[in-house]
């Protein structure tokens, strides 16, 4: 099993001395989430928690700078994006970044991507609400098609350019997977995503999510595939090897994001209080999995 630990909404000056703990405690990776802006007032309800108030003057880096930082003081630690909301980016701009941080960093990036909720997000950044799942599915295809490093046209709907390439490009090609809990976001992970990410989720959630999206990949074809499950679990506790344990042998999932402190109403806690959080963790959770193989 890898663990992840989730950076969402925390203090800029803590991410650093987190991510080096985490390495010295056995996690697998860190886990960054993508918040662009705040909007006084939206048209749109968050989908994961009841309110959006707790979002309000938390602090979110811009995840590809923060991954950046943060491959620079570790070694071994791996980085997901928790997810980029893809829709309201150019493709070839979040190409070149997370290809950059693959030459510095290399193996050690997974781009989680997927839709914001906000609809203000792809408004104010200039992207059409319409057809944002076609636009997702678009950059998908076009990251993609940069990885092998020969030239690569695109005629799409939204993006079209002829013939280009990008150097350097990864060595091991970088996983693509899909967050979202919607019908056509499991769709898009079942037909074009490595995997898929999901944000707080119940176990029995979970275990319909995995259904279907077994049943999408039969459909579509996709089955034999390589395909990565991350979730984030809301009813096992922090701290328990035992259920971890259990939805992994019953499930099958081997990839799990925590949040030691909290994950939506979090207080506020010292560096060294989360410092502890890491710590405890790798002891009772991580070492006693490592154990147990």
């Amino acid at each position: 099993m890898k663990f992840y630990f989730s950076v969402g909404m925390l203090p800029p000056e803590q991410y650093l001395p987190l991510a080096k703990a985490a390495e010295e405690a056995g996690f697998f990776g860190a886990a960054v989430p993508e918040s662009i802006f705040y909007p006084r007032e939206t048209a749109s309800e968050y989908p994961y928690h009841e309110g959006r108030e707790f979002l309000e003057d938390k602090p979110f880096q811009q995840p590809l700078i923060a991954i950046a930082a943060m491959a620079a003081v570790t070694a071994r630690l791996h980085f997901s994006t928790f997810v980029l909301k893809m829709s309201a980016h150019h493709p070839l701009h979040i190409a070149k970044q997370v290809f950059s941080i693959d030459a510095f960093a290399p193996g050690r990036v997974t781009l989680g991507v997927g839709i914001s909720p906000w609809y203000e997000d792809l408004l104010y950044c200039g992207v059409p609400w319409e057809g944002r799942g076609e636009r997702l599915d678009e950059s998908i295809e076009v990251v993609n098609g940069l990885q092998s490093g020969a030239y690569f046209a695109y005629e799409g709907r939204h993006f079209r350019f002829r013939d280009l390439k990008m150097c350097p490009v990864p060595k091991k090609r970088i996983d693509i997977i899909v967050g979202g809990h919607a019908k056509p976001a499991l769709r898009r992970a079942a037909r074009l995503g490595d995997g898929w990410v999901s944000a707080n989720v119940s176990v029995e959630q979970l275990r319909g999510f995995l259904h279907e999206l077994r049943e999408l990949r039969r459909e579509l074809g996709t089955e034999g595939r390589p395909f990565r499950v991350q979730t984030m679990l809301s009813d096992v506790p922090v701290f328990s090897p035992e259920g971890y344990r259990a939805v992994h042998e019953e499930l099958g999932v081997g990839e799990f994001i925590v949040s030691p402190w909290g994950v939506y109403d979090m207080q506020d806690m010292t560096l060294g209080t989360r410092l502890d959080l890491l710590r405890r963790f790798g002891e009772e959770v991580i070492a006693k999995q490592q154990a147990a193989r």
